[in-house]
């Protein structure tokens, strides 16, 4: 398996996955923690089995200069493991000013399509800060219920409520998905699937959410289904405490509720 995105100084996520990932395109921009990361590498064995650069994650996985071209040809096979740390909070409080040909969405749709003859199966690691208010992503909510009701399919005002007594994170863990699919992954032959979602503090305390999300390719003459709003709804996401500065070990989640439609 071929690793690209951003596994930090420490390297942490090559060296858990050290007997099961082959090689590793490594994207950091700060050149401290480059040197650091280089010197990590060289230390548990993967000074041969990666390249690195200060390229930004999004730019080097669409693949927008020649420099991350040569980086994708110097791996043995196409990347079907992609870490993406986020810098900015994706999710536009107001669904008009959303533009699916920048950001996130352009960087990975263009990385699927890119995809579409190399790996049948790709699994994106989406980590971001939660920001703003707990109101910040209601906006994008009753656009995205509005639009799902265009297309002939009934959510009841009630289950219309539950989405905007969500968590700031749950809602953010429903915007994400849902527009991944109807932006990337349909048009470019994946179907998605959301294996874990995870709120947690992160340094220092601040919110953060963690998305594990899986693309596997469909035939082309097969039906593409997209991913029921209810469906994200519904998923059971996890909240990692924190006591004393020490992660908390009980884990809460988050039931599904109501039928997935």
């Amino acid at each position: 398996m071929v690793y690209v995105g951003t596994p930090g100084p420490d390297i942490l996520d090559l060296r858990e996955w050290q007997h099961s990932v082959d090689f590793a395109i490594a994207s950091e921009k700060d050149p401290v923690y480059l040197r650091e990361l280089k010197g990590n590498a060289r230390k548990f064995g993967w000074d041969r089995r990666y390249v690195s650069t200060t390229m930004a994650v999004g730019s080097l996985i669409s693949q927008q200069t020649e420099e991350a071209e040569q980086l994708f040809e110097q791996a043995p096979d196409w990347p079907t493991i992609v870490n993406y740390d986020v810098y900015a909070h994706p999710v536009r409080a107001n669904l008009e000013r959303f533009d699916r040909n920048v950001g996130i969405w352009a960087e990975i749709s263009s990385f699927l399509k890119a995809s579409q003859d190399e790996a049948p199966e790709i699994v994106l690691l989406l980590t971001a800060n939660v920001r703003g208010k707990g109101t910040y992503c209601d906006s994008a909510i009753r656009s995205i219920v509005e639009e799902t009701r265009k297309y002939g399919i009934t959510i009841s005002q009630e289950d219309s409520d539950r989405f905007l007594t969500c968590s700031m994170a749950k809602k953010t863990q429903i915007c994400i998905p849902y527009w991944l699919t109807r932006n990337g992954a349909t048009a470019s032959g994946f179907r998605l699937e959301v294996l874990d979602s995870i709120a947690y503090p992160g340094t220092g305390g601040k919110a953060m959410f963690h998305l594990a999300l899986r693309f596997r390719s469909n035939p082309v003459d097969s039906e593409m289904p997209e991913i029921p709003l209810l469906h994200l709804l519904n998923f059971g996401h996890r909240v990692v405490g924190e006591s004393d500065g020490r992660f908390v070990g009980r884990i809460e989640v988050t039931p599904a509720i109501g039928p997935a439609r």
